[in-house]
């Protein structure tokens, strides 16, 4: 039997960042959660959803919708402006197209097996070249249709694009820079700042050395009296998210943003990545001992050909460990598992359960198998054994990526057990 990794000290990192990582990154990179507020309970939600898979086994991860409401109510906020627009409908319309991003985010991860790709070539030549950069796009030109303001493509090419967008703002030069200097010392009598302070960290911004928080953005829009200019706030936080995007990505972004034919972002990433792949593919050398074929017959095929004792298929199973090993991060997954659905057709069930929970450690988002079919079959094992904070923990695994729905009400647990582990396939205890 193979020995069974600690899940927790060695994970190997998915090839698509998760859900709750890109949730993280738009809220931080845009300033409306800051990362150095840590008391904040709208952070630490997104950073136990960005952390889910370091955190305690039995936690729920269903996704925080209510995370996706404050972060609404914060744009609106921030948006709030006497125009005869309402911010919160179009907070509330920004952040339905985040919705139905996700939703194609997650079609995706659940559509192509991307196992062999590691995360950095996957973000930097499949996701920012197709559905990263064509999101954006979609955004920028919502936004340019509705308050026009700057220059977009200036904007996205810019060295620095906060700094570009400020020097923009201060059309009168250093005279502004003096009043918003002057502002930001003496407005606020509890926190009074020497001028030639706020001067040096003006000239920091201004080069790009460094970026302000929304708050400090909001305080130069104050000094210009651009605080109720909602154009002026909208193009300040998009100069804010495209300073925290670095250049190479942003130049897939301005060509996103000037194709004038919508190509679909999804099909170019599974042409990209099956490229890549391939690519990747054509460069190992593992071995021709690859009984995988075999396995999965005799573990789900009641009349396969393959012989089915269980000697048999754990010296099919170790062979393909060891074949496997010099890409062992990339298909841990497969084979916990496979051990996973061995053990429940030997009656063990409390050991099956511990594999396809490790089977989702090392594999989510590398493979829509997971959420297909494994996480399917440790639901409903959890369900038989009674454990019903594992069956919420599936479930919402499940539902990240997927659409299966198993209505308990409709098929009982013990009949959806034979469904998924049928009798026919199960092993004598002696064998």
């Amino acid at each position: 039997m193979t020995v069974v990794k600690n899940s927790k000290s060695h994970l190997p990192t998915p090839p698509y960042p998760t859900i709750g990582e890109i949730a993280y990154e738009i809220a931080t990179r845009s300033g409306l959660v800051q990362t150095t507020n840590d008391k904040c309970p709208l952070y630490n939600a997104l950073k136990a959803f960005k952390d889910d898979r370091k955190r305690p086994g039995l936690a729920p991860i269903e996704f925080p919708r209510s995370v996706l409401v404050d972060l609404e109510d914060r744009l609106a906020s921030y948006w709030n402006v006497e125009e005869g627009d309402s911010p919160g409908i179009n907070a509330l319309m920004t952040f339905s197209i985040v919705r139905k991003w996700f939703d194609l985010y997650s079609g995706l991860v659940a559509s192509r097996d991307a196992t062999l790709i590691d995360r950095d070539r996957m973000v930097d030549e499949v996701l920012w070249p197709s559905i990263f950069s064509s999101g954006a796009a979609v955004f920028l030109k919502i936004y340019n249709e509705w308050k026009p303001f700057v220059n977009v493509e200036q904007l996205i090419t810019a060295e620095h694009p906060l700094a570009f967008y400020l020097k923009f703002l201060c059309k009168n030069g250093s005279a502004d820079f003096k009043t918003i200097c002057e502002y930001r010392a003496t407005h606020d009598p509890e926190r009074l700042i020497d001028v030639q302070n706020c001067r040096k960290t003006l000239d920091e911004w201004l080069s790009g050395a460094s970026t302000p928080n929304l708050e400090r953005c909001e305080e130069i829009l104050f000094a210009l009296n651009l605080e109720m200019e909602l154009k002026a706030r909208i193009w300040m936080m998009v100069a804010r998210l495209l300073q925290k995007t670095p250049k190479q990505y942003r130049v897939h972004i301005l060509d996103s943003f000037k194709s004038e034919q919508a190509l679909d972002p999804i099909a170019k990433a599974h042409h990209l990545a099956r490229q890549l792949a391939w690519e990747i593919g054509s460069g190992l050398n593992i071995g021709p001992d690859r009984p995988y074929a075999k396995i999965r017959s005799a573990l789900y095929e009641p009349d396969s050909s393959q012989p089915r004792s269980r000697p048999h298929i754990v010296d099919m199973l170790t062979r393909q460990e060891n074949t496997w090993k010099p890409i062992a991060d990339q298909t841990q997954y497969l084979i916990h598992w496979l051990w996973g659905r061995l053990h429940v057709l030997c009656g063990e069930y409390k050991e099956g359960l511990e594999r396809y929970k490790l089977a989702y450690d090392y594999g989510a988002n590398r493979d829509p198998e997971i959420y297909n079919v494994a996480i399917h079959e440790a639901m409903v094992l959890a369900a038989y054994l009674g454990e019903k904070r594992q069956v919420e923990r599936f479930r919402g695994w499940i539902g990240l990526y997927s659409s299966f729905v198993w209505d308990e009400t409709q098929v009982s647990i013990s009949d959806r057990f034979e469904q998924v582990f049928p009798s026919s396939l199960r092993f004598e205890m002696d064998e």
